[in-house]
């Protein structure tokens, strides 16, 4: 049976409300990053040892993430997305 790819993945936590700026994803270690390889996907910062990474647009795209998720605490910013 052929293994299946993971996805490439992108997890953000943090970002500037409204704007593609100030963004903070999971990076190579941490609760984040095991819940994400856990779940079957790869951490496209894996390779980065730090819990998170202030990652710009421009190291974003470079990455070539197959699928971005945003985790948010709280619903009173959802109207402002």
């Amino acid at each position: 049976m052929a293994r299946r790819r993971r996805t490439r993945t992108l997890l953000v936590f943090g970002r500037e409300i409204g704007a593609l700026r100030g963004i903070y994803a999971s990076g190579g270690v941490g609760f984040l990053h095991d819940m994400l390889v856990t779940a079957g996907g790869e951490d496209v910062f894996a390779d980065v040892k730090r819990e998170s990474v202030q990652a710009s647009t421009e190291q974003i795209l470079a990455r070539k993430p197959d699928v971005i998720l945003e985790i948010r605490s709280g619903s009173s910013e959802l109207g402002n997305l």
